[in-house]
């Protein structure tokens, strides 16, 4: 449950915060992964950050915005930073977060 956690988690804090509607047909090519942002890109972080919680500068994500956007108790919330070896607080840095995560999934 927990990998499945975490991989929802790196989905959102790249970006895929929303659901596609319709199927797309794209032609890839010879795309290699330097054509591809690292998945804690600053950028991508700091927006996704600011969508899920609202956060002017989108540089910390509080513990509470990001357990609604997940619908994760208390608890959970608590077993995840654990797993994670984050600070235990109420926010955590949105860059932090994403590399725990990414960490933690390899």
């Amino acid at each position: 449950m927990l990998r499945a956690f975490g991989t929802f988690l790196i989905q959102a804090l790249v970006g895929c915060h929303s659901i596609r509607t319709f199927k797309e047909e794209v032609e890839i090519g010879d795309l290699g992964l330097s054509d591809f942002p690292p998945l804690c890109d600053e950028e991508i972080v700091s927006q996704t950050c600011h969508h899920l919680n609202g956060d002017g500068r989108g540089l910390e994500i509080q513990k509470h915005h990001l357990a609604n956007a997940l619908s994760k108790t208390d608890l959970e919330m608590q077993l995840f930073w654990g797993d994670l070896d984050l600070v235990e607080g109420e926010s955590v840095a949105c860059k932090d977060l994403c590399t725990a995560v990414t960490e933690y999934i390899k």
